[in-house]
């Protein structure tokens, strides 16, 4: 069973923390796997480190741009860094690449639909949907 394989299966389990140690060996397997550098993105921000989500989805998308889930997820994390503009941004490339709707498109509008600004006591709570490795 491959390390990548070992991840998808604690993130289905919501052990992010647990999955980011084979998400990096699958990483130095296949350091340009876009699907690999999105999980990592997302465990990251599930555990609260946005600095590195921001920057493993940077890196997705500078392999594959056209990456659905990593817009999907970028999306998810500007609205948890109370950056709602940014959000709908990534919403517009996901409306150009799946014009007719796709399964990213739909979850990132409702993710924008529930937003509510963050207060200094709360922040916005992460969509409970797993990643998607579908491109």
């Amino acid at each position: 069973q491959s390390e990548y394989n070992i991840a998808v299966k604690l993130i289905h389990h919501e052990q992010y923390a647990e999955a980011i140690p084979h998400l990096e060996l699958a990483l130095a397997d296949k350091p340009r796997d876009p699907d690999i550098l999105n999980y990592l993105g997302f465990t990251k921000r599930m555990t609260g480190d946005f600095d590195a989500s921001l920057d493993y989805y940077q890196r997705a998308l500078a392999i594959d741009p056209n990456h659905k889930g990593v817009h999907e997820y970028l999306g998810e994390l500007y609205l948890q860094k109370n950056d709602p503009a940014s959000a709908q941004k990534e919403l517009a490339i996901l409306a150009t690449l799946c014009p007719s709707g796709c399964d990213e498109r739909d979850t990132l509008t409702k993710s924008i639909a529930a937003y509510k600004p963050a207060t200094a006591s709360q922040t916005v709570a992460p969509a409970a949907t797993p990643p998607t490795t579908t491109q």
